[in-house]
C-alpha cells in the first residue's frame, strides 16, 4: 500500500514567537484522537513534531562542498516544516481524505506520496 507523508507547514505559532496565534488549549488531545483514529483504520505509520528552527540547521550543497548554518531561520519568508504524519493509503484521494481530517483551525500541509528506496 503506497505511503504518503504530510508535511506541516512551520508558523509563527510552532516556532513560539510572539505574534503567532496561540496554538488552541487542546491541540494536543485533538491530534491523540486523530492519531488514534489513524491507528484503528490501520493508517498510522508515524508521526511527529519539530523543535524550532532556533535549533535547527540547514546544510548545504555546491561544488566547493558542504556548509551548515545553524538556526533560527525565518518561517515567514521561507518554507519550513514543523512536523510530519506517514500514513499508508490505498490512493491519493484517500490521503487526502485523511489529511483533510487533521485537527488544525489554522495552517498548510503538503500531501506527498513517498518512494521506495
Amino acid at each position: 500500500m503506497p505511503r504518503f507523508i504530510f508535511l506541516i507547514k512551520a508558523s509563527l505559532m510552532a516556532e513560539g514567537i510572539p505574534g503567532g496565534d496561540a496554538p488552541p488549549a487542546d491541540i494536543y488531545e485533538r491530534m491523540a484522537k486523530y492519531n488514534d483514529e489513524l491507528k484503528a483504520a490501520g493508517l498510522f505509520v508515524d508521526a511527529g513534531g519539530f523543535k524550532p528552527t532556533a535549533d535547527s540547521y540547514r546544510v548545504t550543497f555546491s561544488e566547493a562542498g558542504a556548509e551548515a548554518a545553524q538556526g533560527p531561520f525565518d518561517v515567514q519568508a521561507e518554507n519550513h516544516v514543523s512536523g510530519f504524519w506517514i500514513v499508508r493509503a490505498g490512493s491519493a484521494d484517500e490521503a487526502l481524505g485523511c489529511a483533510k481530517k487533521i485537527p488544525f483551525g489554522k495552517g498548510e500541509v503538503l500531501v506527498r506520496e513517498l518512494r521506495d528506496i
